[in-house]
């Protein structure tokens, strides 16, 4: 899956020998505003960002039909809504992680988009940089990482 964020569209592969396309230039459910991140799960649950709607989508791949599962967040500094969101990415426990790089923070939802929390600090405060992160990461025993200035760096909550 790739997320062609200027063109509005997402490409995906899915036997390996071309490239299908879902999505359109819009504000509507389904459509896209440069998609940013996107996170795929084995089932085939997909999760999406985009920087210039403010928002997530959840979409379900079942054998190449995609179906739009949720679509939520806005513009905004609340709990769950964003300001130009980025990557994002799922702990051992299914919950998502996105970073909201406008607001300077990383935000939890659990897999059906509902907020758990959003984190502005830790023990090293490099949120004040989050607006230029590359990535985040949550890795098994669910330490986050989140990259900036090619480096990677542990978050602690």
């Amino acid at each position: 899956y790739l997320a062609d964020m200027y063109a509005d569209r997402i490409l995906y592969n899915l036997n390996q020998t071309s490239f299908k396309i879902f999505g359109a230039r819009g504000s509507n459910p389904g459509e896209f505003k440069q998609p940013y991140g996107i996170k795929v799960l084995p089932n085939g649950r997909i999760f999406i960002t985009e920087y210039e709607n403010h928002r997530l989508n959840i979409f379900q791949n079942s054998r190449g039909n995609i179906t739009l599962i949720k679509s939520f967040g806005g513009y905004g500094i609340g709990i769950g809504q964003f300001k130009f969101p980025r990557y994002c990415d799922l702990d051992i426990d299914g919950n998502l992680y996105v970073l909201d790089g406008g607001n300077r923070r990383i935000q939890k939802f659990d897999q059906n988009g509902n907020p758990i929390l959003a984190f502005e600090g830790g023990t090293v405060n490099y949120f004040t940089v989050l607006s230029k992160t590359r990535g985040v990461t949550v890795t098994r025993d669910n330490n986050i990482y989140i990259y900036i200035n090619n480096l990677w760096r542990n978050i602690k909550i």
